[in-house]
């Protein structure tokens, strides 16, 4: 180690890097130390295996063959290469032969030399979707983020108070909900974070039953601009926020019930429903009721 101390080497094997290119980078013979909390990669080890490494300011350009394989950026110090999953695994333990590096689907270079359209790259696109339902979602390698997302969610919405579990009163139908969930990518493509929301079906809703009014907020062009021309006026920062719970935070005043969400429903109680007491996505009524309450609110706070 640089500070002249050792380090247990507890195992040794093959890691699959997936690059959010698209292509899949396996390193060999690699070593884990639990103690190194980064996990590091040679360039000069794939220098010697044929990777040509460009380094531009703060970007890492990988290419072989003169195809493109993946790219990074400087982070504390380091060059970061862009992975779908940090989560990498070590699928053989201790090999014998000498470290390298190489692509998996070597064929995949071929193809992205000379622009043919490949096969098993179109194949493999569907995996790059966000899961349509809950089961799929927890099935996938990304599961943990999956299942963080949605905790985050529920949480919130439980503690905005937004259902309570009631007996469905005779005459009433609930409607469905649908979770839906969104990798939130940054500038250089790298994912950001997991996002996972809760969707009342909407659809399903009967006006003059289910809601009365509806309402789409919509910006002013001449809001934004005004805001833009004071900002570089009074040389102010203008920062966007990221409100999770925004709709939720509408009052209802209809009586909607709806069914228990996937993945959490109550034991003993799967018979009973949600008897929504605040907004929630996928409502039709849901814009309406929290610009009314956002309007009462500042209007609250001017008069104070």
């Amino acid at each position: 180690m640089g500070n002249a101390s050792s380090s247990m080497v507890e195992g040794k094997g093959d890691v699959v890097m997936n690059l959010t290119s698209g292509k899949k980078l396996t390193l060999m013979d690699v070593l884990f130390v639990p103690e190194i909390r980064k996990n590091l990669v040679s360039t000069s080890l794939l220098s010697k295996k044929g990777f040509k490494l460009v380094f531009e300011s703060d970007k890492l350009v990988l290419t072989k063959g003169g195809a493109f394989i993946g790219k990074g950026y400087m982070s504390e110090g380091l060059f970061k290469i862009n992975v779908f999953n940090d989560n990498v695994i070590a699928s053989t333990i201790n090999k014998s032969f000498m470290s390298s590096a190489y692509i998996v689907e070597s064929c995949e270079l071929w193809h992205s030399r000379l622009g043919h359209v490949n096969y098993r790259s179109m194949y493999k696109m569907p995996n790059l979707v966000e899961p349509q339902t809950y089961k799929e979602a927890m099935s996938t390698p990304e599961a943990p983020y999956w299942q963080e997302a949605v905790n985050d969610e529920i949480n919130s919405i439980m503690q905005n108070h937004t259902w309570e579990l009631v007996n469905l009163p005779p005459g009433n139908k609930p409607i469905g909900c649908k979770w839906i969930f969104k990798r939130k990518l940054q500038t250089n493509g790298t994912i950001d974070k997991y996002k996972a929301h809760l969707v009342a079906k909407g659809y399903r809703q009967k006006e003059g039953l289910d809601f009365f009014d509806t309402y789409s907020p919509v910006t002013r062009i001449t809001s934004i601009r005004m805001l833009i021309a004071t900002t570089a006026i009074h040389n102010f920062e203008i920062h966007q926020m990221d409100v999770k719970i925004t709709f939720l935070n509408g009052d209802l005043d209809e009586e909607i019930y709806m069914e228990q969400p996937k993945g959490f429903v109550v034991k003993e109680q799967e018979k009973k429903v949600c008897r929504l007491i605040k907004s929630l996505y996928g409502l039709k009524q849901a814009p309406k009721q929290w610009h009314e309450k956002f309007d009462h609110t500042m209007l609250l706070m001017v008069s104070r």
